[in-house]
């Protein structure tokens, strides 16, 4: 799939902002194929061996008896996750099976709670309803806790979010941040993302003051975003501070621009009121007492991020 691009022109004199043009980027300078992609995030990218890690997490009986009658007896479940996040999140091995940090937590979540973990591929946009519609218990994924989702969620924030800049490791820009200094850049982000929001934002901006135009492209993959910066058709990117973090411990030829912005809580999310929280809540509980989640996220280079204890529906608490 080809990456949307979308041109933000200034306004001049007292002509008419123009709004948003869109196109497909066609022909030779076209982005690799998703394939391609898949093959780069398999390889270029992989997630440490985290295996005895997740051995260690030990069954917790009280978190166990918190479980919702159904799921004891059927001793199942089902967590959605999106594969195209990239690492460190999740994404697919050559396996076909997700892989990342979120699987490995979710797997650890259900050693503890003695059930098996049924991870189900889900495109992002698509988590939310998937829990409305019951078709899995409860999702994993670098989900900012906002007050809308709030609504109609309950969430458990299992590790800080925000995000960053990123570009080449040979860039002389100056760092970066989400403000007039990324007027008249070439950017990349992932469709749908809170960073991609917050660059259409700034975007507009810079036209409606006539500063020079910003140049969004908008991948539909996380991999697909890392591979244009560093083929160089894009500046920068903006995605996750963690993402970018794991990246650049692994890639020498990419670096962190600025300092993080748009910091929250990274959630978990089960349907509002659902009666699998109490158990969740103690699961994870369990999995920071013993150490293994700490361990986990050490094993990704994201000690920094680390929750020190699990509360649900913490923001609305403050």
């Amino acid at each position: 799939m080809k990456p949307q691009v979308k041109t933000y022109p200034c306004r001049v004199g007292r002509k008419r902002f123009l709004g948003v043009t869109a196109a497909l980027l066609v022909g030779a300078a076209s982005f690799a194929s998703s394939a391609f992609a898949a093959d780069a995030s398999a390889d270029a990218y992989k997630a440490p061996d985290v295996a005895p890690i997740v051995a260690q997490a030990a069954y917790d009986p009280a978190a166990h008896e918190l479980l919702p009658p159904a799921m004891r007896k059927s001793g199942v479940l089902v967590v959605g996750m999106d594969a195209t996040k990239g690492i460190p999140w999740a994404y697919l091995g050559r396996d076909g099976q997700i892989q990342g940090l979120t699987r490995d937590v979710a797997d650890s979540l259900a050693k503890v709670l003695g059930v098996k973990a049924d991870i189900k591929n889900t495109p992002f946009e698509n988590l939310v309803p998937g829990l409305q519609a019951d078709r899995f218990q409860l999702t994993i994924a670098p989900m900012l806790q906002t007050p809308k989702r709030l609504k109609i969620l309950d969430m458990i924030g299992w590790i800080h979010g925000g995000s960053s800049f990123m570009v080449r490791k040979s860039s002389t820009l100056a760092d970066l941040s989400m403000s007039d200094a990324i007027c008249g850049m070439v950017l990349g982000g992932v469709s749908g993302t809170s960073e991609a929001h917050l660059m259409e934002v700034q975007a507009k901006k810079c036209a409606a003051d006539g500063k020079k135009p910003i140049q969004l492209h908008l991948f539909p993959k996380s991999t697909d975003n890392i591979l244009a910066l560093k083929a160089g058709r894009v500046e920068a990117i903006s995605t996750s501070t963690a993402q970018i973090g794991y990246i650049a411990s692994v890639d020498p030829s990419l670096k962190r621009s600025g300092e993080p912005f748009n910091s929250g809580l990274s959630s978990m999310a089960l349907a509002k009121d659902s009666p699998l929280a109490p158990a969740i809540v103690a699961a994870f509980k369990s999995l920071i007492a013993s150490g293994v989640y700490g361990k986990l996220l050490s094993a990704y280079g994201l000690d920094i991020l680390a929750m020190k204890h699990s509360v649900l529906n913490e923001m609305a608490k403050h």
